[in-house]
């Protein structure tokens, strides 16, 4: 019985694992970094299976750092961000030195998430995003 279980928990984590890439860098300076990852997310007793593109900012510097920036999001071919500039799509975030914020499944803080589609459903699906108008200041200390 256990055999089988170690068997059985082997091949979730594997499948798991499978469905998530690798980050890629989408923004770099000398003072942050920004990465994206593909990430499903599964929420089985609710019945909801996602896809999310999870972002992680990290401050490269040994300074407080203020960072605003801007999503734009394109779904099925059209922006749905770019017509008109709103604060649903724009962004602050405060890292200590060397921090690093990331979103993830658990804690799908908008400013780090970028919703892609459902994986159950056809409905619309993320053709592309980009963040822009980054914006980095350094807080005194």
């Amino acid at each position: 019985m256990k055999l089988l279980l170690m068997q059985f928990l082997s091949v979730f984590f594997f499948s798991v694992a499978n469905e998530n890439s690798e980050p890629q860098v989408i923004f770099k300076n000398n003072q942050i970094e920004i990465t994206s990852m593909t990430e499903q997310c599964h929420d089985i007793q609710n019945g909801m299976h996602q896809e999310y593109e999870f972002l992680t900012i990290q401050n490269l510097t040994s300074d407080k750092l203020e960072v605003t920036y801007e999503k734009e999001l394109w779904y099925n071919g059209k922006c749905i961000s770019c017509s008109k500039p709103s604060d649903e799509y724009s962004f602050k975030l405060v890292l200590a030195p060397n921090q690093s914020l990331s979103g993830s499944c658990a804690k799908k803080e908008k400013a780090l998430s970028v919703f892609s589609k459902m994986l159950n459903m056809k409905k619309s699906e993320l053709s592309k995003f980009e963040i822009k108008n980054i914006v980095i200041k350094t807080i005194a200390k």
